[in-house]
């Protein structure tokens, strides 16, 4: 590869390019996606939005007069290709258009990836290490790393112990190569979905063409259901509930968390989980503010399945945060939301689907048995069920990564998951996990992630 080709590559990939959107709307289908960084480009085809997208390409063609591009593609024909300046514009801009078309053919069925086209003094910057000031840049497939929108993170809107948001940077390095490479995961499925902090941090990051969010905690994947289909009216709900409740005093706030836990509790054994209906907004919101006002951020069932965690005592909780919940909406977007087995996984996994495993934790001890999320609780049987899954999912090329307690931290003989994912890959973290009944125990505790790459 020459060098000022090598150089144009890493300045690209490097840059974030603004999205033009052009003024004809058959223009797409014309020729092709278009991506431009300079003020004229945005100022002829339409103004750009205000989302930038990053790129990835490997094999460009590129010239510093269009003219050069031509007798690339053209060699024999390229100088009847020249397109005059003096045509009328209707007319220019119908050729134009054409020769644009006839070009990003030719170079895709050559193999090029993406067209280039730079100012006369661009190779002069290139060949000193340097971006030029103008560039052209065609894509000719979709961009490999696409949309990675900045100050947009989503937060999980719930919180949840367990939560994976101080793990993320060991997650995503925990990752396959190809996908932290390309930014791109064909089909994601997290089936003990939780807080979600893991797919709501991909979901930025990165581009998921298929997710599935799989939970057994029917209440849990009813509100991830309202606040994909009804984001506003749940803000609504919420904020009804926050006004009310901040106005309160201590003891009368306590009253309040205790009536909406009765009528919580209550509204189970008579609602319809199959159909939604206006009452799943109502539950929904509920299970919100009980979440933010619970002690610890528990959600916790008794044997009956009736959510049991005491009020806590937070001076000014937030318990409507209505701009991440419709951030969380819009990352919900052609997700499926699944109640069900973590078992149902295996009916949607295709060769290289990324599963990522967050199953309640095992617990160290006796006193940190805080995982019974639903009134079944995960035993050491539901463990060992769960790893055999892993290993037959393994045999179909499929990537899993699993979180999980370490047993070692208590007991360095307990080798519970290093015998029962003996083929995999075991990696030990740091994470700080603050529930536990004695306050000498709480700090940094060692965490499992396992990989079968």
């Amino acid at each position: 590869m020459d060098l000022v080709k090598k150089v144009l590559i890493e300045k690209i990939n490097k840059s974030e390019w603004w999205h033009v959107f052009p003024r004809d709307h058959d223009a797409y289908t014309k020729r092709g996606k278009f991506f431009a960084s300079t003020f004229q480009q945005a100022a002829f085809y339409g103004r750009p939005n205000d989302i930038p997208s990053r790129v990835l390409i490997k094999n460009p063609i590129y010239g510093f007069f269009e003219a050069e591009i031509l007798k690339k593609l053209f060699p024999e024909t390229y100088k009847d290709r020249i397109l005059s300046e003096n045509a009328d514009s209707k007319n220019w801009y119908k050729k134009r258009i054409a020769l644009d078309l006839a070009i990003f053919r030719k170079a895709k069925l050559l193999g090029y990836d993406a067209v280039i086209l730079m100012s006369a003094n661009g190779k002069k910057y290139l060949e000193n290490n340097k971006k030029p000031p103008s560039i052209e840049l065609n894509l000719l497939y979709p961009p490999a790393r696409k949309m990675i929108v900045r100050n947009k993170q989503v937060k999980p809107f719930l919180k949840w112990v367990g939560g994976k948001t101080q793990l993320l940077n060991d997650l995503e390095a925990r990752l396959p190569d190809n996908i932290k490479e390309d930014k791109v995961i064909d089909c994601y499925i997290e089936p003990f979905v939780g807080g979600g902090a893991l797919f709501f941090y991909l979901k930025s990051k990165y581009k998921i063409n298929k997710a599935y969010l799989i939970d057994n905690n029917k209440d849990l994947i009813l509100t991830y259901k309202v606040i994909k289909k009804s984001p506003e009216n749940i803000i609504k709900e919420l904020q009804k509930i926050e006004a009310a409740y901040l106005k309160l005093d201590n003891k009368k706030r306590s009253d309040f968390y205790y009536e909406i836990r009765k009528k919580f509790n209550r509204q189970r054994e008579v609602l319809n989980y199959k159909k939604y209906n206006n009452q799943w907004e109502k539950r929904a919101s509920y299970l919100i503010f009980l979440n933010k006002t619970c002690f610890n951020g528990l959600f916790r069932q008794n044997s009956n399945g009736g959510f049991n965690v005491p009020h806590g005592r937070y001076k000014n909780p937030k318990i409507c945060d209505a701009d991440n919940l419709k951030k969380v909406s819009r990352a919900l977007k052609g997700t499926r939301i699944i109640c069900d087995d973590f078992s149902l996984c295996e009916k949607y996994a295709a060769p290289k689907t990324l599963i990522y495993f967050d199953p309640p934790y095992r617990p160290l001890n006796i006193t940190s048995n805080f995982t019974a999320y639903t009134k079944n609780g995960f035993c050491d049987n539901e463990q060992v069920r769960l790893a055999n899954l892993c290993k037959d999912l393994s045999r179909n090329n499929i990537y899993i990564l699993l979180s999980n307690s370490d047993p070692t931290n208590e007991n360095k003989k307990d080798k519970f998951f290093d015998e029962i994912y003996d083929d995999f890959n075991i990696q030990r973290v740091l994470a700080n996990r603050m529930i536990n009944c004695n306050g000498d125990k709480r700090g940094q505790v060692k965490e499992l992630l396992i990989a079968n790459y």
